[in-house]
């Protein structure tokens, strides 16, 4: 049964993915959470950064701030979430240039800090940028949207970017041309299925599994070393939870941890028969190496 991945007690001086020799550890980290469309008020972002304040707490001292914008669809209110992050985070890098920062973004939220990383009118700093050590992205839907705006390369080893299966948002899977016409930017609300509620991402396990790789990230400046196992002929993900967990119904923790990589080798697939699709992880291809995730 894989072991949840173990976590050294002090950071490192530079993030895996920094090059810059002048970033230094961190002692204070802000948790920095930009809320989703639709999402209510009470408890606001306490399902996502909770989970973290626990793991990170100690070796740092943490604090969580939430950014307030309208958080509705349209250019208008994202630039004025990509303007209140940004100057918030470069008003606390001058005021202290040694805290780090975890972000944290949901839904539309998600769109929003990766508009502040670089595609949006507002960008942070090279300074903030440095101290921008883990990035946890839920429901993420610049993944159908703004495809081509993606994160930038410099920050993509500290970004977690995670999304349920069948969230209309976010994944690829549940995509087509009806959906397309249903569903439109401009009014997410005929896009918000059970699948993008913040609650279906706890209950899912997919927000343990971005703390526990975001931890992994801020802590050590890369990603938790993840068993592995690559399919043979007669493997079924079923089988694999069964021996991983005890348990074979925890199937699904280990299609969402490798969903493209199973959706890809479905499609290319020569066949016979031809597949097109995994069927929700139904049909596994010798060759493909998934990761398997921590016990869910």
């Amino acid at each position: 049964m894989p072991e949840q991945p173990s976590v050294p007690s002090q950071p490192p001086s530079v993030p895996g993915d920094s090059t810059s020799p002048k970033s230094k550890a961190c002692e204070d980290v802000a948790i920095v959470y930009v809320r989703g469309f639709n999402e209510p008020d009470k408890d606001l972002g306490k399902w996502a950064f909770d989970p973290l304040v626990k793991k990170l707490r100690p070796p740092f001292n943490v604090k969580t701030v939430t950014v307030d914008w309208p958080a509705l669809p349209g250019r208008g209110s994202l630039d004025v979430g990509n303007k209140n992050l940004v100057d918030y985070l470069e008003m606390e890098h001058q005021r202290s240039p040694d805290v780090c920062f975890v972000l944290v973004g949901y839904s539309l939220g998600a769109d929003v800090i990766q508009d502040s990383l670089g595609a949006g009118p507002h960008v942070v700093s090279a300074g903030v940028g440095l101290q921008i050590r883990g990035i946890e992205l839920f429901g993420n839907p610049y993944r159908k949207f703004n495809s081509e705006r993606s994160t930038p390369p410099e920050y993509r080893g500290r970004t977690v970017d995670t999304c349920n299966a069948n969230d209309l948002l976010c994944d690829p899977a549940a995509w087509s041309v009806e959906v397309g016409e249903a569903c439109r930017i401009s009014d997410l609300g005929s896009c918000v299925t059970p699948a993008h509620l913040t609650q279906t991402y706890v209950r899912t396990g997919l927000v343990g599994q971005a703390t526990t790789e975001t931890t992994c990230i801020v802590v050590t400046g890369k990603r938790c070393e993840r068993p592995s196992h690559t399919v043979v002929a007669g493997d079924t993900l079923s089988a694999l939870a069964e021996k991983a967990y005890g348990d074979a119904s925890k199937w699904q923790t280990i299609y969402d941890a490798n969903r493209s990589l199973i959706e890809n080798a479905a499609q290319d697939h020569r066949g016979p028969p031809v597949f097109g699709s995994s069927d929700n992880g139904h049909w596994i291809f010798p060759g493909t190496a998934l990761v398997i995730p921590p016990t869910p």
